[in-house]
């Protein structure tokens, strides 16, 4: 997404639709035009880390979820080394959420 400075101004929000995965590129269109709760620049900067935290925060939380989920289909008597390789990454993605969510 670093070309999407050299885009004309009318351009750029194409340019990122175009680089972001599928999964974002409705979101976003959306804050593209969805219009800004404020015009001072310090203002902005703060809201648009909230919203890039609020989305960190949403892909980690799936995450978590998937972690869980695996965790629960395996049988760490029959599969040790995958139950515990399973509860570390999800020990590492639970750790990364909190670490996010304690960023002022």
């Amino acid at each position: 997404m670093a070309g999407a400075a050299a885009h004309p101004a009318g351009q750029w929000v194409e340019h990122v639709i175009e680089q972001a995965p599928e999964t974002v590129r409705g979101i976003v269109n959306q804050l593209a035009v969805a219009p800004l709760p404020e015009d001072r620049e310090n203002v902005i900067q703060g809201y648009v880390q909230g919203v890039i935290k609020a989305f960190v925060d949403l892909g980690l939380t799936r995450r978590v979820a998937d972690a869980k989920s695996r965790l629960q289909r395996l049988d760490p008597a029959a599969d040790p080394d995958a139950y515990g390789a399973a509860f570390a990454e999800l020990l590492s993605v639970e750790k990364e959420r909190r670490e996010l969510r304690e960023r002022v």
